[in-house]
């Protein structure tokens, strides 16, 4: 192409390729300005590239996620207030931290203990008692339970064909 056949050729023919290139193909931008865009801020840069996932809060104003309750922190630290069914959105940083998203505003999130419930509470009393008792009996019905009744008439019924039985020679 052209008859280069060395390098310093190659490079010589390439400045004035690329100025008829230019010619013939460049096309005046619209536009003077700069097309690029200044690089955004840390934070801005860890909001675009976070996982987001929305989430309805609870009525005590937590919310699960990863299988586990949250409630939203303000930047003093306490504990702030939703009602039930408010539409959050749960934003999963690269530095790990989780945070709490709702109309503009940013909440701090941190996990919260499961509290002891009324059915955890009795869970635990019939367990302790269970345990302080021994092993439970099974239940059996009472002497007058229907399924008595047909049993002894099933033996009853049994004990007169043997009975029967018994008199034939």
């Amino acid at each position: 192409m052209a008859g280069v056949s060395t390098l310093e050729e190659a490079n010589a023919f390439l400045a004035s390729y690329r100025a008829r290139h230019n010619d013939l193909f460049a096309v005046p931008p619209k536009d003077e300005a700069t097309a690029f865009m200044p690089a955004p801020s840390k934070e801005d840069l860890a909001l675009i590239l976070c996982r987001r996932v929305f989430r309805k809060m609870t009525g005590d104003s937590t919310v699960s996620w990863k299988g586990r309750k949250w409630s939203a922190l303000d930047s003093q630290g306490r504990k702030v207030l939703f009602r039930k069914g408010v539409e959050v959105e749960v934003l999963d940083l690269l530095d790990r931290r989780t945070v709490l998203h709702r109309q503009g505003t940013f909440y701090e999130m941190v996990r919260v203990e499961e509290e002891e419930t009324k059915k955890t509470l009795a869970k635990e009393n019939t367990t302790a008692s269970s345990t302080e008792e021994g092993m439970r009996k099974p239940w059996t019905p009472g002497p007058d339970h229907p399924w008595k009744r047909e049993y002894e008439r099933m033996a009853s019924r049994k004990r007169s064909r043997e009975h029967c039985l018994e008199q034939i020679p």
